[in-house]
């Protein structure tokens, strides 16, 4: 049903009614830690057991929900800092409630929302890419070792593949890992390691940041140095690449780093861009607007990720690391979740 709704809001942008829906029926709120192994659902019906108590919230009610996606402001909502939380290049939300990314010591640190962050696992060094695994374990892009590694619900880690280099790291519907390492496009099966190369670009384009459009019929890419234009092939089924590398907008930036590639549920895509230090909006047309310039302070952005709806976080808000803000983490608010939205209210 999910991908009927993805495949419909694709056809017509403008305006998607959805009905909401409960994904997880017990309808709990996790936060802290103790050493239960209680089951929560997220993105895609993965599953993972995090330690914790539970903090009972309301049932989402089961009532259509639109988002009219013409109507959508040329600006965020609102933008704060989330106090507690640290993020350099990536932060991840989990199913209870947790923000993960790195403090400036090099530690993986986790906070619920507005609270002191804890050290989940010392000294991981610097981190890249960070993305949920089927099975609920965490995978990292390290530099230390040029690794992805996992990290589980009770952090311990372990190498699931090496000499990668990624700095993009995204989880397919597939439950692959697609990684992007300046050099090619990687395909990596998180239970055996094993490398498969997915593209292979041209040399001058040097793959940073990727992801999927709603529909998963295309992956987008972001570079380095590659005169502000971000890319595009399209796929086949099995996510396999059907076409070849071509430009799918242009103005992102003056063309050096792309720090972060999101895309909403509308087909909108969200890229910072190092060389102006500014958060653009891409239309599904490819028409690029500025979004948020984020030259205050060094509050400038590096790898976002969309809230979860779980202790806080919204689920239609980025929430963006800022590694030359002392790692602080801001909240972007959108008004329009990821493309990956189920219809829960919010």
């Amino acid at each position: 049903m999910l991908q009927l709704l993805l495949a419909l809001a694709a056809c017509n942008p403008t305006s998607t009614s959805v009905t909401a829906v409960d994904a997880d029926a017990d309808a709990d709120a996790d936060a802290d830690s103790d050493t239960d192994t209680d089951t929560d659902t997220y993105g895609h019906s993965w599953t993972t057991t995090w330690g914790h108590s539970e903090v009972t919230t309301p049932v989402h009610s089961a009532q259509p929900f639109e988002i009219d996606c013409g109507a959508l402001s040329n600006q965020p909502v609102s933008f704060r800092t989330v106090n507690g939380a640290r993020g350099y290049h990536d932060v991840a939300i989990s199913p209870t409630g947790h923000i993960l990314g790195q403090d400036p010591s090099g530690n993986l640190v986790r906070a619920l929302y507005m609270q002191n962050p804890t050290v989940f696992v010392p000294n991981m060094s610097t981190m890249q890419g960070m993305d949920w695994l089927p099975n609920g374990d965490l995978a990292v892009a390290r530099d230390l070792d040029r690794s992805i590694t996992r990290v589980t619900a009770q952090g311990g880690t372990s190498v699931i593949s090496n000499n990668v280099g990624a700095y993009g790291v995204i989880t397919g519907p597939d439950g692959q890992l697609y990684v992007a390492n300046y050099d090619q496009i990687l395909r990596i099966d998180p239970v055996s390691g094993v490398k498969t190369v997915l593209l292979q670009p041209p040399a001058q384009l040097q793959p940073r940041v990727i992801n999927f459009s709603p529909d998963y019929s295309r992956m987008y890419i972001g570079t380095i140095f590659g005169n502000g234009n971000i890319f595009y092939v399209d796929l086949n089924p099995d996510l396999t690449v059907a076409s070849n590398v071509r430009v799918f907008a242009t103005g992102v930036g003056t063309g050096s780093y792309h720090d972060c590639l999101q895309v909403d549920y509308c087909g909108n895509l969200y890229v910072s861009d190092f060389s102006t230090r500014t958060l653009y909006r891409i239309d599904p047309n490819g028409n690029t607007s500025v979004y948020l310039p984020m030259t205050v302070n060094n509050q400038y952005g590096h790898g976002a990720r969309f809230g979860n709806g779980v202790g806080g976080f919204r689920l239609d808000a980025l929430y963006m690391p800022q590694p030359y803000h002392t790692n602080t983490v801001a909240e972007i608010v959108l008004g329009v979740p990821s493309r990956t939205w189920d219809g829960t209210p919010f």
